[in-house]
Order: structure tokens, then C-alpha cells, then sequence
């Protein structure tokens, strides 16, 4: 058995999609003596994990894709023959508009999103001892000062930039030839 061969069969005992033998042979590295095959099959997982959909190489014909009326409202429900490969392109949260998902980017990128070295205790309902005098929970930082009440420094314990549980949000997928919200 030839090198890309016994290095699709490692993909294929991964679970992972067969990409063609000719994109094999083109992601192997250009070294002399070659390493062992687990370093091979691991750097060709690598880019092959890494590697855009839309490579004409990629895939053997037929390139695995989802069926043609997928964006049809009147179809309520496809079966897929087979598993079908995506890459996860954009994930959009539909509960916050354009500005504040902007104003939450520009903020994170001067840093204002992040906390430090602060630890911060929460209530988990069964010890009493978390709570301060004023029945708030204490919050202890990485230089042991205690803090009550449930904001410290910069606002709420809890991470701004998290979406709360009812948000909703679109995940944009793109397969080997068409892109899907």
C-alpha cells in the first residue's frame, strides 16, 4: 500500500471525510527523509482540517452536497444519503443588532472586555459561606482581597460579550459548492 493511501485510511479511522488522493500527495511536505506516518497523517489531518471546501482537488467526483431544493420553504423535511462536510463560516447573534455586536468588537479589541486575574465566587445554592454580610456573594481576586456584592471592577461578575440563553442566533455553513444560512 502507497503512503497516501495508508494516510486515507488513517483519515478514514478518524471519522473523517476521504479527501482524493491527488490532494494527499499535494499536502504531504516536501522533506527527506519523510517523517513517520502517524507525524504524516497528523500534519495532513491538519491542513486537511484547515483546508477551504471549495478546492476543486479536495474531493473525488461526486463532491459530497447537500440536495439542490435544501433551500426550498415548501420541502419540510431531507433525508441526507450520507454525511456531508461543512465548514462553520459565521455565527451571528440575531438578538443584538449590527451596532452593538460592532461596539462589543471595538471594545474587546482595547481590552475593556477583560478581567484580569480576578477570581470570582458564585453561590451554588448549598454553602453559606459565600455570602457576605449583605447576603451578596463574595468575589476573591488573585491577591486574596475580598470583595461583596455581585459587580467588582468593570461590571457584572458574569462576561458581557456571553449571549444570554434566549438569544438567537444563525450559523452561516458552507459546503463544497454552495453556502447555506
Amino acid at each position: 500500500m502507497d503512503l497516501p493511501t495508508q494516510i486515507r485510511a488513517g483519515l478514514q479511522n478518524q471519522g473523517l471525510p476521504l479527501p482524493s488522493l491527488t490532494w494527499i500527495k499535494s499536502a504531504l511536505p516536501n522533506r527527506n527523509p519523510l517523517p513517520p506516518l502517524p507525524a504524516l497523517t497528523a500534519t495532513v489531518r491538519a491542513r486537511f482540517l484547515a483546508a477551504d471546501l471549495k478546492t476543486p482537488t479536495l474531493f473525488d467526483s461526486p463532491r459530497p452536497s447537500f440536495p439542490s431544493n435544501l433551500g426550498d420553504p415548501g420541502v419540510k423535511e431531507i433525508r441526507l444519503a450520507s454525511d456531508i462536510p461543512v465548514q462553520v463560516l459565521d455565527i451571528e447573534n440575531l438578538s443584538k443588532s449590527k451596532w452593538e455586536q460592532a461596539e462589543e468588537l471595538e471594545a474587546i479589541a482595547r481590552g475593556e472586555q477583560t478581567r484580569g486575574r480576578e477570581i470570582i465566587r458564585l453561590p451554588t445554592g448549598n454553602e453559606e459561606d459565600e455570602y457576605a454580610g449583605d447576603s451578596q456573594p463574595t468575589q476573591s481576586t488573585a491577591n486574596g482581597v475580598e470583595r461583596s456584592g455581585h459587580q467588582g471592577r468593570g461590571g457584572p461578575s458574569a462576561s458581557t460579550n456571553a449571549a444570554p440563553k434566549s438569544s438567537t442566533h444563525r450559523v452561516v455553513l458552507q459546503e463544497s459548492e454552495k453556502r447555506f444560512c
